[in-house]
């Protein structure tokens, strides 16, 4: 169980060896999903979330979605306590780590989605915002390297921790980006939407974008 007295580092280490339990818990409904997938005629992506504690008793949240070629999991465990407030380790079976805070959590209640009890503006996000894309910047935030991530819901902005840790250290709306920050929106999106295409995709892109190169120097040149 996570308990206030771990360090960040004890906490992630603690949830990393009870994912395996959780992936385990949901693994064969996961294949049923991934199996109604591939026979639906639509392709539509499919997913179920769940409210799952563990033989540990950690809190946990669970997204299980598949789409084409893809079955992924999207798992967060948090947990409250007096003088600690509500936190939470979006903790993936690879890559990076998100750690989201008490004031993380009240920006995006006061900037989204209104809800007064905290544990259900935690859920909130989740549900909608399971998927977090980010990319690093070129500038650093309290001496840590900075961070962009768009969720469906807004823009996240943070910094890199060691150990393939992002921080989420507060949330905008889109309603409150400034130019900069829309710009920068647009940037980590279409970064996002370039990446998920496949070989085919990107060479058409490539092509589109060269034919339009082409046409604005040939106009130059008139």
């Amino acid at each position: 169980m996570i308990v206030p007295a771990m360090t960040l580092e004890e906490k992630l280490a603690h949830a990393r060896v009870d994912l395996s339990k959780v992936l385990n818990k949901f693994m064969g409904r996961a294949h049923k999903l991934e199996h109604a997938f591939k026979t639906s005629r639509t392709k539509a992506p499919m997913q179920f979330q769940e409210v799952y504690t563990s033989p540990n008793k950690n809190n946990w949240l669970v997204t299980v979605r598949a789409t084409k070629g893809h079955l992924n999991f999207y798992t967060l465990v948090w947990w409250q306590y007096p003088g600690v407030g509500l936190e939470a380790l979006h903790v993936k079976p690879d890559g990076v780590t998100f750690y989201l805070d008490t004031h993380f959590f009240q920006r995006y209640r006061e900037r989204h989605a209104k809800i007064p009890g905290a544990v259900d503006n935690l859920k909130a996000f989740f549900w909608r915002n399971f998927d977090i894309h980010v990319k690093q910047l070129d500038s650093l935030h309290q001496g840590k390297p900075a961070i962009a991530g768009v969720v469906p819901d807004g823009l996240v902005l943070g910094t890199m921790r060691p150990g393939d840790v992002v921080s989420c250290d507060t949330f905008l709306s889109p309603d409150d980006l400034s130019e900069k920050n829309t710009h920068l929106l647009n940037e980590v999106s279409t970064a996002v939407l370039v990446k998920q295409m496949g070989p085919q995709q990107r060479q058409a892109l490539l092509r589109t974008i060269e034919e339009t190169l082409a046409m604005l120097d040939a106009r130059l040149e008139e």
